[in-house]
């Protein structure tokens, strides 16, 4: 476990009918067995406060002397009070921090210090059914879904959550899915735009949008997209023999290359026939051609995600001494995602292959590979 902290509710609904002005939700931490150092701000502000004194909490609560005592490391407290439209978050540093390290105001700036983070939104139960987007934009590629929206002359907050769950609309009828798997959230302003990545290729999902101002009213709608299908071109392109085996003449040796799909294992191996080595040039690469496999277009999941090669050659020699063998492991190829990064072009990758026979034949592989969606 690593410090964590979250909320009983992430979204406060304020019955303005019934004379409600505000509510409160509750915080749950937990230091990992160190002390848990809390801090809290409005969204949008730059500055933090903090750490908390959240044994102190724990006395303002009524709450018992062991609980009190355990409130270092663990336990609950209820949050500033938020009125609609406040959107408070808290803050857990990692566990064992030196808060000597932090600045000395105790103001931490950055939220890539915080093990975790958690937000908090106040909103209207009655809103009025705003329409808050004067523009908006998509596209969505095999790895990501990327969104942008426009809100004229009012500053908004934009959620978007996405998953392979099932959208449906709650008591007050704001849209939620019943698996996330990201969520996403733009800080108060006019241009939101939101990319969810890494999403499988080839797959349905679902997004939820939720875009709300400072008065706690919001609008709330939901979307289905299909991310493009993944494309990968391998070819096996150059050899590079190392040493050939044969110390005084020429060697001989064949090669096999294989391509690995995920959990399903190898699904196509090439050789190229025995032919003479030579290892008296390091510099000397062999050029290859005919050994190149695709995979795809095709849907992707975490059984067929990682594409990988592997290169082994068979050093043969005659009978007055055994064969030698070389081969390198199975090794992954780069395969990025994210808008802008996820296509490959021409990618080159060296392989080596040692001895597995403890001799003297070795070599190396370059693979080129490509990914592309479609």
């Amino acid at each position: 476990m690593t410090a964590n902290i979250s909320a009983d509710q992430e979204t406060l609904i304020i019955d303005t009918d019934v004379g409600q002005t505000s509510g409160q939700a509750r915080i749950k931490y937990h230091g990992d067995s160190r002390p848990a150092f809390v801090f809290f701000r409005r969204m949008g502000q730059a500055l933090w406060k903090g750490p908390i004194d959240l044994q102190q909490k724990a006395i303002d609560e009524g709450k018992t002397a062991a609980e009190i005592a355990d409130a270092k490391e663990f336990g609950d407290f209820k949050s500033e009070s938020m009125a609609p439209g406040n959107v408070f978050q808290y803050g857990i540093l990692p566990s064992g921090v030196d808060l000597d390290t932090i600045d000395p105001t105790r103001q931490v700036v950055s939220d890539g210090r915080f093990a975790d983070i958690v937000t908090i939104f106040a909103l209207l139960k009655r809103s009025g059914e705003p329409n808050f987007i004067s523009d908006q934009g998509s596209t969505t590629g095999g790895t990501f879904r990327f969104r942008q929206f426009a809100t004229g002359s009012t500053k908004t907050v934009v959620v978007m959550k996405v998953g392979r769950g099932v959208p449906f609309q709650d008591e007050f009828k704001i849209w939620r899915l019943s698996k996330v798997e990201h969520t996403l959230i733009s800080p108060p302003g006019l241009n939101h735009p939101l990319e969810a990545t890494p999403l499988w290729p080839g797959q349905l999902y679902a997004a939820t949008v939720r875009i709300s101002n400072d008065q706690g009213q919001w609008q709330s709608f939901h979307e289905l997209f299909v991310t493009l299908r993944r494309k990968v071109d391998v070819t096996f392109s150059k050899l590079k023999i190392i040493n050939d085996g044969d110390p005084f003449a020429l060697g001989e040796a064949d090669f096999t290359f294989e391509v690995a799909e995920g959990n399903l294992g190898v699904v196509k191996t090439m050789t190229r026939p025995i032919e003479d080595i030579n290892d008296e040039n390091p510099f000397d690469e062999i050029s290859l051609s005919g050994f190149s496999h695709s995979i795809g277009p095709k849907s992707i999941t975490e059984d067929n995600q990682k594409i990988a090669v592997r290169v082994s050659g068979h050093e043969h020699d005659g009978f007055l001494e055994p064969d030698e063998l070389a081969s390198s492991s199975l090794r992954d190829l780069e395969i990025p995602t994210g808008m802008g990064k996820e296509n490959v072009t021409g990618k080159t990758t060296s392989v080596s292959a040692p001895s597995t026979t403890n001799a003297d034949f070795t070599f190396s592989a370059t693979v080129t590979h490509s990914v592309t969606y479609s």
